[in-house]
């Protein structure tokens, strides 16, 4: 897969910081992720903050596309914290 030039500058910038904050879709955020697997930046000395208002389509595996990058990008969302701001019901009442 050929990099993304637009991407991988971005990320280039980021090398000099060890926590990226992500908000994007869930393609933008996959693709962010595997241009930075690609520059060697999931080995740990990173971690990216995804934060969304809602779960992704896929909570349990948000990496998951249906192609041939599945698992390279399995392996990138390792150094990936996924935080979503949901409703929980439990709290969603008012205490009187």
């Amino acid at each position: 897969m050929l990099l993304d030039t637009t991407a991988a500058h971005t990320v280039c910038r980021l090398r000099f910081v060890s926590v990226v904050i992500l908000c994007g879709s869930e393609k933008f955020v996959r693709d962010f992720m595997l241009t930075a697997h690609q520059l060697h930046m999931t080995d740990g000395q990173y971690v990216y903050v995804v934060a969304d208002q809602v779960p992704p389509r896929n909570v349990r595996t948000p990496w998951v596309a249906g192609d041939n990058q599945d698992e390279t990008a399995r392996v990138a969302f390792q150094s990936v914290l996924q935080v979503c701001a949901v409703q929980c019901p439990i709290y969603s009442k008012r205490c009187d």
